[in-house]
């Protein structure tokens, strides 16, 4: 379950990559809530039960902020992004191609569109023409090839409905501290867990390869306001000009 989760999530950061170099030719610290006592109504469902509520609270959201690393054979992503709905701001660190050398990009999501201000990407990825062109500017496809493959990182919605065992057994874990709050593991065949919150609403509050996992994606600071603008002089990167 979490190992197939992240697995669709490191091929829907790396796909945006492929499909630039052919169109080139807010943080916020997170307090500790006080422990609350875990939820026997929540712990009482089974597995399934707990992720598909679990992914109908995220969904619901307002916005959530995505912290830390997720890893798939061999690629890694970092990033500390918030998403809401059809709205998201941030930073994250993806591989140009497989395997190919993590590179920082800076993204907006606003009005449908799909802003990212990356030189080191560019120059990797358009030539140094390319690079030269934009420099340290933020550029967006007017045809909304750079969206697509984003989906999941991008729209609130979109990102819940990647938390589904697709057939697969989902077992109940312990239950843990995160971030603060109580909540249980889900664990899945291939060893990967998700922790839900087990007072309030069941949120998804984070990711990992394993219980003792050093890499990890959290889920922080639910609901908190998103307010996301378009760039100003973004370079549209189909136009016939660029």
């Amino acid at each position: 379950m979490q190992s197939r989760i992240v697995r669709g999530l490191v091929a829907a950061a790396a796909a945006p990559l492929v499909l630039l170099a052919g169109a080139c030719g807010d943080s916020r610290s997170t307090t500790a809530a006080p422990t609350k006592p875990v939820s026997t109504a929540l712990t009482a469902k089974s597995g399934q039960e707990i992720l598909a509520a679990a992914r109908d609270a995220l969904a619901t959201a307002k916005s959530v902020r995505l912290k830390g690393v997720i890893a798939d054979k061999g690629q890694r992503i970092t990033m500390d992004l918030r998403i809401g709905s059809q709205t998201a701001a941030g930073t994250m660190k993806v591989p140009v191609q497989q395997k190919g050398k993590p590179l920082s990009a800076q993204i907006k999501y606003v009005k449908g569109k799909l802003y990212i201000r990356s030189p080191q990407m560019m120059r990797s990825l358009g030539g140094a023409q390319a690079a030269g062109l934009i420099g340290d500017r933020w550029f967006y496809s007017s045809k909304d090839t750079l969206a697509g493959p984003f989906e999941e990182f991008i729209d609130l919605k979109k990102f819940s409905g990647v938390f589904t065992a697709h057939g697969g057994n989902v077992l109940k874990g312990a239950t843990k501290t995160i971030n603060g709050l109580p909540a249980i593991a889900l664990t899945d065949s291939e060893g990967g867990v998700l922790y839900v919150a087990t007072t309030g609403k069941p949120y998804p509050l984070r990711l990992a390869p394993g219980t003792a996992s050093a890499e990890k994606l959290d889920l922080l600071e639910y609901d908190a306001p998103l307010a996301a603008t378009a760039p100003k002089d973004a370079i549209n990167i189909d136009n016939p000009k660029f």
